[in-house]
């Protein structure tokens, strides 16, 4: 046995006990939240809240142009414009066909997020 395989034994089947734990939570919370909003007790001083937020705010795509024909001139008054752009699927390939290599590797550095690594467990 290697020093590894403990751990990895161990974190599959805390793994397995987290599925089964969040299955039983979202159980409980959906009962609660059929209670209703309010804050609720149990033993040992614990306590659950039930909020019930407000609907947001987030017209669809499709009703932007019929509410800029409503609104007229307020339309501007009531909605900021936003513009956002993320990188195309084969973004490295790209730009490495776009330019040169050098700035090729200078733009996806430039572009690029550290990732966090993670365990995947079978």
């Amino acid at each position: 046995m290697n020093q590894v395989e403990p751990i990895v034994t161990e974190g599959a089947k805390l793994k397995a006990r987290i599925k089964a734990d969040s299955e039983r939570l979202k159980e409980i919370s959906e009962r609660l939240v059929a209670e209703g909003a309010g804050e609720y007790h149990g033993a040992e001083g614990v306590k659950a809240i039930v909020v019930v937020p407000g609907p947001s705010l987030k017209p669809a795509a499709e009703t932007i142009d019929a509410l800029k024909t409503t609104l007229g001139d307020s339309f501007g008054k009531l909605f900021d414009r936003v513009v956002s752009y993320k990188p195309v699927k084969s973004f490295r390939e790209v730009a490495g066909a776009l330019m040169t290599k050098a700035k090729a590797t200078r733009l996806i550095v430039q572009c690029e997020v550290a990732a966090t690594p993670f365990v995947k467990w079978s």
